[in-house]
């Protein structure tokens, strides 16, 4: 069986759970190396600057002073190993910020929306339909599948059409009269 870091001596996962591994089994040494190893790769690794502490401790402890000299030899990673690791890290940035740039995009959106149909609800309010439609007509063109919109909207042109005979109807007495 070939394992994975048969085929890629240097691959950050594997070399992160082997040291992790050799730390539960009190390897401490080994498990030295492998996050040293890890941390050439990619150093932001929080975990195998954390264990790299704890295990120093550790071997302090056990080896002494001089516990540096009985640590086998840690590998040199190579440039390309290091650059694919930042350009792995670089797409994975770049894939979040696009993510919480989408996620701002929507936030504003549904405050404007959110804005829009309050300042509708305002101006039905004051009697200003007119202006309110004009308000619930933006909101309809950001969400055209809220519903709450159209029932808004509908009642105004229903209030304004009402509006508009009450009016007429009480101009009527008033112009039959002259």
């Amino acid at each position: 069986m070939v394992s994975a870091l048969e085929l890629r001596p240097f691959s950050l996962k594997p070399l992160l759970r082997r040291a992790m591994a050799y730390e539960a089994l009190e390897r401490y040494r080994k498990a030295y190396v492998d996050y040293k190893t890890v941390l050439q790769i990619d150093s932001s690794v929080q975990a195998a600057n954390d264990s790299i502490h704890r295990i120093t401790k550790q071997l302090i402890e056990q080896d002494g002073s001089d516990w540096r000299e009985k640590l086998p030899e840690i590998p040199n990673v190579p440039i390309s190993a290091q650059q694919h690791r930042r350009e792995e890290l670089s797409a994975e940035v770049l894939q979040a910020r696009a993510a919480r740039a989408e996620e701002e995009k929507a936030r504003k959106a549904e405050a404007r929306f959110t804005q829009l149909k309050q300042e509708g609800n305002d101006l039905v309010k004051k009697g200003e339909f007119d202006k309110a439609v004009e308000k619930y007509s933006e909101c309809i063109a950001m969400k055209p599948s809220e519903c709450s919109v159209y029932t808004n909207s509908e009642a105004e042109q229903e209030l304004q059409e009402v509006t508009v005979l009450l009016r007429a109807s009480l101009l009527e007495p008033e112009t039959q009269g002259n």
